[in-house]
């Protein structure tokens, strides 16, 4: 709970301070019903804002994701290369030479 305490306390001061601006705009133009009509449009909009934010945090994180598992998989590769590589590559078979009679060919 007390990781989340600064987030509620967060919430609560920008809930705060849009009704202080909603209220100055009100003492200003003194129109409740442009107020509440752009209220209601900007509601609306939360979704489609929360639905691209979400998506584009959840494509930074995952690309993130990748980038730090390839190198954790590179430094792998490399300690096992650089340990085990020398005598394992020194008990292969060498490599035959391609003929020129080959089916292949």
């Amino acid at each position: 709970m007390k990781k989340s305490h600064w987030q509620i306390r967060l919430g609560v001061i920008l809930i705060a301070l849009s009704a202080i601006f909603y209220l100055i705009h009100y003492a200003i133009f003194r129109d409740a019903r442009f107020i509440l009509l752009y209220f209601i449009g900007d509601v609306a909009f939360v979704f489609v804002e929360v639905l691209l934010v979400t998506l584009i945090i959840n494509e930074v994180l995952n690309r993130r994701e990748k980038q730090t598992l390839m190198e954790k998989l590179n430094m792998v590769i490399g300690a096992f290369f650089s340990e085990w590589g020398p005598d394992c590559s020194a008990n292969w078979p060498p490599a035959t030479p391609v003929r020129s009679g080959s089916a292949g060919s």
